[in-house]
C-alpha cells in the first residue's frame, strides 16, 4: 500500500493525466481479476515458477507448486467490486480536474510561454521534460490544443533505422526544421 501511495503521489505531482491513467490501469487489473479470478491466480503461480521447472522431479515440481499456491492468495471478489467502486469514483474526480483544468503546472507553463512569446513567434522553440509518458501524452495534447507545433520523444520510441515516423530521429528533425515545441521523457532525453 505505501509503495502504491508512493508511486501515486509522484504521478501526481507530474500531472492528473499520469494519476489518472494509473488509477484507470489499476481499475482495468482488478476487473480481469474479477472476470475470472482463478485463472489470474493461475496467471501469478506461473510467473513465479523457476526456469528449470519441467526439468525437475514431479516431487520437485509438486513441492513448489504447493508452496507457489500458498504463498498466491486467492482474490476475494466482494473486495475486488469494493476496490472497482472506489477506483471509479477517484477517476471520476481527476476527470473533473482535467476537464476545468485545474493543473497549477500546467497553467504556469502556459503562463510562462506566454511571457516568453512563444506563442507569437513560430521560430522559438522550446524543449520539455516529464518523467511520465502519461504526462507526455497529455502536454503533447494541450501544446497542440493551444496551436503550437508539437513533437515528441519518449523511452518507448526506436533510436531510428529509417527517418520514418515514431523514430527518435524523425522526432528531432521534426523539432529541428518544423515544429515549436517537442516534449520528451527524462529517460529518452
Amino acid at each position: 500500500l505505501g509503495f502504491t501511495m508512493a508511486m501515486l503521489q509522484r504521478r501526481f505531482a507530474s500531472s492528473t493525466c499520469a494519476v489518472r491513467r494509473s488509477l484507470e490501469r489499476m481499475k482495468e487489473r482488478r476487473e480481469r481479476i474479477l472476470k475470472d479470478p482463478e485463472s489470474y491466480r493461475n496467471e501469478q503461480i506461473a510467473k513465479k515458477l523457476p526456469e528449470d521447472f519441467d526439468e525437475l522431479t514431479e516431487a520437485e515440481q509438486t513441492e513448489i507448486i504447493t508452496q507457489l499456491e500458498e504463498v498466491v492468495a486467492p482474490y476475494n471478489p466482494f473486495e475486488l467490486q469494493e476496490v472497482i467502486l472506489e477506483l471509479t469514483k477517484l477517476i471520476d474526480h481527476v476527470k473533473l480536474l482535467e476537464h476545468n483544468e485545474i493543473e497549477s503546472k500546467l497553467l504556469k507553463l502556459k503562463e510562462v510561454m506566454t511571457d516568453k512569446g512563444i506563442f507569437r513567434d513560430p521560430k522559438m522553440k522550446l524543449l520539455i521534460f516529464t518523467e511520465h509518458k502519461d504526462t507526455l501524452d497529455f502536454l503533447v495534447e494541450k501544446m497542440t490544443g493551444w496551436g503550437l507545433t508539437v513533437t515528441q520523444i519518449h523511452g518507448g520510441m526506436k533510436i531510428g533505422d529509417r527517418d520514418t515516423h515514431g523514430t527518435r530521429i524523425y522526432s528531432e528533425r521534426a523539432f529541428k526544421e518544423e515544429c515549436q515545441v517537442m516534449v520528451a521523457t527524462e529517460a529518452a532525453g
